[in-house]
């Protein structure tokens, strides 16, 4: 996200529209750990920390978010309380589960955790309740991340324990995850992959990214459009205008839904 947006800001819509004055911009990364990208190789923060630093942001590592007003964060690192005035802030430092893990530990006596995971069993399932299933960054198994990929192999889990059960089988095997590896793009032709065993960064890491999220894409048409467009973006064409949203433009749409709506 840091990285995105300082090529937003410094590169793109100055040379896309010269009407915005963007370049000044001052990006700040907080990180309350010791390094960026804590879930990742020590090689792959490394590279990650000096390609955003080359790019115009400034990582600022074993600082804390503390308190934020309409203007500013105030942030508690090794130098104590610093007071930083800000317009845009954003939060990236997970979320809150759906409300209906509370609901579901409520109604089946299972345990939450801080983010408000609901703790399944084994095979997914409710404690008490083998016929109801909780899967996704709603549940707490295996202390898992809440990302795409367990969510995707315990719904494809779920699926079969079904239809095993329904067609009178037992003794099912309990949810494996298969950890196919972790990406993060840091900016235009960047990224950062562990994968096969292996660690790669720039470019290699930004086209595994990119053939991974075509892969996951639903029908071939919707993978087909993405490679299309990316190679015309990338290649072919400099002229992007929906990277922005302008106030007119989204005025202008709001009045368009509201008329169609009477």
């Amino acid at each position: 996200m840091a990285g995105q947006i300082a090529e937003l800001a410094h590169e793109t819509l100055p040379r896309e529209h010269k009407s915005v004055t963007t370049t000044e911009a001052k990006i700040l990364l907080i990180e309350a750990g010791p390094q960026v990208l804590a879930a990742f190789a020590p090689k792959l923060q490394r590279y990650t920390q000096r390609r955003l630093e080359k790019i115009g942001v400034e990582v600022w590592l074993n600082t804390m978010a503390r308190d934020m007003d309409s203007g500013s964060v105030t942030v508690t690192g090794p130098d104590g309380d610093r007071r930083i005035p800000a317009r845009t802030r954003i939060w990236a430092a997970g979320v809150q589960a759906s409300p209906l893990a509370a609901i579901l530990a409520a109604a089946t006596g299972a345990g939450t955790d801080r983010p408000g995971r609901v703790a399944v069993l084994p095979d997914c399932s409710l404690p008490g309740h083998p016929e109801v299933f909780a899967i996704g960054d709603m549940v707490r198994l295996n202390d898992l991340p809440g990302v795409a990929q367990p969510a995707i192999q315990e719904g494809t889990y779920v699926g079969r324990l079904i239809r095993a059960r329904l067609a009178g089988q037992t003794g099912t095997a309990p949810f494996a995850y298969r950890d196919k590896g972790s990406m993060a793009t840091i900016g235009h032709l960047s990224a950062v992959a562990d994968a096969f065993g292996m660690k790669f960064t720039g470019v290699i890491g930004y086209t595994m990214w990119g053939l991974v999220h075509v892969l996951y894409l639903v029908g071939w048409g919707n993978r087909v459009a993405a490679v299309f467009n990316w190679a015309r973006a990338l290649t072919f064409s400099k002229n992007r205008p929906y990277r922005t949203i302008t106030y007119e433009h989204a005025r202008d749409e709001l009045a368009e839904g509201l008329h169609q709506r009477e």
